[in-house]
């Protein structure tokens, strides 16, 4: 799967820019599976209407993809790129899928706990490990706000380390969160 080379990079920066990410993953199995699922809202501009780029995403299953309320063939997925094509002024993208875990420290990574077989998740998002959770512009300068909702395992506790982020313990099954980074991001 290709990494993003600086060509594009720059062509794509040139072309859009992103106003938020709406991220809303389900670890309800998790707890007895490798995956997961995604759902990803992107609302971005294009500076050219009518203009390409691609989204980058690297799930085990991709569900549905709609750009701007139309769905698109899902078969379009090559490798880690999903192709945008005639894009409007002002787009929202809407990505459903399935993605898996990790060992590796990639992406999400699970981890069972060998002495009482207790799951632990993390999230690693440097280079191109944050579409292995979620689709995105994978560009350090498209920065945008992230919205950020889990559904978790009732009793399980979800964390973060960005600002305003909290630790918080679902009653039932579903958590929320919302972040807005600092350090440049939008």
């Amino acid at each position: 799967m290709p990494s993003l080379t600086r060509t594009e990079a720059v062509a794509r920066a040139d072309l859009i820019a992103v106003q938020e990410y709406r991220i809303d993953l389900d670890l309800t199995d998790t707890a007895a599976s490798d995956g997961f699922d995604s759902t990803t809202t992107v609302l971005f501009s294009c500076h050219r209407p009518g203009g390409s780029t691609f989204v980058e995403l690297k799930p085990s299953r991709l569900d549905e993809i709609r750009l701007n309320g139309v769905a698109l063939d899902v078969a379009g997925l090559e490798g880690n790129r999903f192709p945008l094509t005639d894009l409007a002024g002002q787009n929202e993208l809407v990505v459903r899928s399935r993605m898996r875990t990790s060992n590796t420290g990639e992406g999400l990574h699970r981890f069972v706990y060998p002495e009482d077989g207790s799951v632990y998740l993390y999230a690693q998002a440097f280079m191109d490990d944050a579409q292995r959770m979620f689709a995105c512009f994978d560009r350090p300068d498209l920065k945008a706000r992230i919205s950020l909702a889990v559904t978790a395992p009732a009793g399980w506790q979800v964390a973060g380390n960005g600002v305003g982020a909290e630790v918080s313990r679902p009653r039932g099954r579903r958590l929320a969160a919302t972040w807005r980074p600092e350090c440049g991001w939008k």
